[in-house]
C-alpha cells in the first residue's frame, strides 16, 4: 500500500512539474481585484494594504507593510496559476509607529 501510495505521488507530481517546465501561457491577465486562497486582494485607496509577518511571535517591528500596485496572473498548463503582486513597501523601521491608543500609524515615504 506505502509502495503505491509513493509511486502515485511522485507520478502527479512529475506531471505537475512538467506543465510547469512547459512555461506559461503567452499572456497575461491584469486583475484590479481578485481571491487567491480564501484571501482578498484590492488595487485603490482602501482594503489594498499589505501585511507581511517578519516574526512568528506578533512583533510588529519586523512586519513589512505595503499597498497593492498591481496584480497579474500568469497561467500554466494542467490549470496552475500564479498570481504576481506589486507592492509600494514601507520603511518597517521608521515608518510604522502606534498611537496611544495602540492603533498602528503607517506614513509613506
Amino acid at each position: 500500500m506505502f509502495e503505491k501510495t509513493i509511486s502515485f505521488q511522485a507520478q502527479h507530481n512529475n506531471k505537475q512539474l512538467q506543465y510547469l517546465l512547459g512555461g506559461p501561457a503567452s499572456y497575461v491577465i491584469s486583475y484590479k481585484r481578485c481571491r487567491v486562497n480564501g484571501y482578498s486582494f484590492n488595487l485603490g485607496k482602501s482594503n489594498s494594504g499589505i501585511l507581511v509577518k517578519g516574526s512568528c511571535y506578533g512583533d510588529s517591528g519586523s512586519n513589512y507593510y505595503g499597498s497593492l500596485l498591481e496584480i497579474l496572473k500568469i497561467t500554466y498548463g494542467g490549470g496552475n496559476q500564479v498570481f504576481l503582486m506589486k507592492c509600494h513597501w514601507y520603511d518597517h523601521v521608521r515608518g510604522v509607529k502606534k498611537d496611544k491608543n495602540g492603533v498602528l500609524l503607517i506614513e509613506s515615504y
